[in-house]
């Protein structure tokens, strides 16, 4: 007990778990917003939607960072680690954001310590589903993939965000994983595709042949001058090297429908599209935290169908896991033994799993480790405060806590006590 409750009483900063969610198969079971009509205007609504994308390199964002979140409509950020994307989640509320992220919905932050997440102004956008698309072998990325209705004008926007693999080395994987994601994106009936991200696309790389639709290079569509090329320069690095122009690295793509015709075939960026790039809009600004730019642009995005009803369907959230509020858990002091430092932001967290999480009686959720991917627990209903996940037959049988805790993997399941 006493070794236990030593987890409970860390000496660090207050530490808060987010939530978890899933979406829900049956619709009875559910509270949430399900089928919506929506009525368009008599007239098409035309709507300026600021698309923004940074990678984090793995830092806390500095206010800066929120301030350009401030002005945006959706921003896609890359190499969110754990710790990173609490801090976010702090913060959302007061911006009128909400946040999308694999972690969100009970998986890990991958392989490298690091995930992606699209961050929505609720305002302005409601997100109707989102999905995690694993990349193919060997790669151990995904992309994250939203589809979002826009409030004033009801055009559907499908966008996606990914940090695909690095280096000329590994030109054929990012190639294949590229591919993946348009597919992934095209098959969704949109007025709008988007894949904003860090592409890591070198010079001669292009879009796939296979794509079916006409995919636009928000860069190249705006002529932007060649000190508008590089996105990503080693700290330290000097930005006016030649090889540093070659380094355009995050992209903005998008592709587009016709304003009021029948063909679903793809068409090209025209006077008559769902989407149109803002003469002046693609910009790039350096952030003070990160070694990559920030990268933004405006398109006036409009419905494919005008004065016309439209029925979609909303995304339906169950949820699996209660979070954690800061005057619950907090984080080791970097002397106690148990303290685990996380990437490079110098937070710990609790190397014995301390976050446990108050479950509903009678439930339980699989759940990948939020650190270790391909590593499933199983979470129960926790006896106490400052007890661990247990059986409650056992734990009358024993006349005593036991912290027992079932680990699974693709392979095998094991028992930890």
């Amino acid at each position: 007990m006493s070794k236990t409750q030593q987890h409970d009483r860390h000496g660090g900063s207050p530490f808060e778990t987010s939530p978890v969610f899933t979406t829900s198969v049956d619709d009875n079971e559910c509270d949430s917003v399900g089928d919506m009509e929506v009525d368009f205007p008599l007239l098409a609504t035309q709507f300026q939607l600021r698309v923004k994308t940074l990678n984090l390199n793995m830092q806390s964002p500095s206010p800066k960072f929120y301030d350009d979140l401030s002005t945006s409509d959706l921003m896609c950020v890359q190499e969110v680690t754990r710790d990173v994307l609490h801090e976010i989640l702090a913060a959302k509320g007061a911006r009128s954001f909400e946040v999308e992220t694999a972690m969100r919905h009970g998986l890990a932050s991958g392989g490298e310590g690091f995930d992606t997440a699209i961050l929505y102004r609720t305002k302005t956008i409601r997100c109707l589903q989102a999905k995690i698309v694993p990349m193919p072998h060997p790669s151990v990325r995904r992309l994250l993939q939203v589809n979002l209705h826009m409030i004033a004008n009801g055009a559907l926007v499908v966008a996606g965000t990914t940090h695909l693999t690095a280096s000329k080395e590994h030109a054929a994987v990012r190639a294949a994983e590229l591919d993946m994601c348009l597919k992934s994106l095209e098959v969704e009936d949109a007025d709008v595709w988007l894949l904003v991200g860090d592409l890591n696309m070198h010079d001669g790389e292009g879009i796939p042949s296979g794509s079916t639709k006409v995919w636009q290079d928000a860069f190249i569509k705006a002529d932007a001058p060649d000190n508008l090329s590089n996105t990503w320069c080693p700290i330290g690095g000097a930005r006016i090297a030649p090889r540093v122009g070659q380094w355009r690295f995050d992209r903005i793509l998008y592709a587009s429908k016709l304003v009021d015709s029948d063909t679903t075939e793809a068409c090209v960026i025209t006077d008559h599209a769902c989407a149109k790039q803002v003469s002046g809009s693609f910009q790039l600004s350096s952030a003070d935290f990160t070694d990559h730019k920030l990268l933004e642009v405006i398109l006036v995005v409009e419905p494919n169908c005008i004065n016309e009803h439209r029925s979609f369907q909303a995304k339906r959230l169950d949820l699996v896991r209660p979070g954690l509020g800061k005057e619950v858990a907090k984080r080791p002091a970097r002397t106690e033994s148990c303290a685990k430092e996380t990437g490079s932001s110098g937070l710990c967290h609790c190397g014995k799993d301390y976050e446990k999480t108050r479950m509903v009686p009678g439930s339980g959720v699989i759940l990948e480790d939020e650190i270790r991917k391909h590593l499933y627990r199983l979470y129960t209903r926790r006896n106490g405060h400052t007890m661990n996940s247990h059986d409650p037959l056992e734990l009358t049988g024993l006349v005593a806590n036991d912290d027992k805790q079932v680990v699974l993997t693709i392979q095998a399941t094991s028992y930890l006590h």
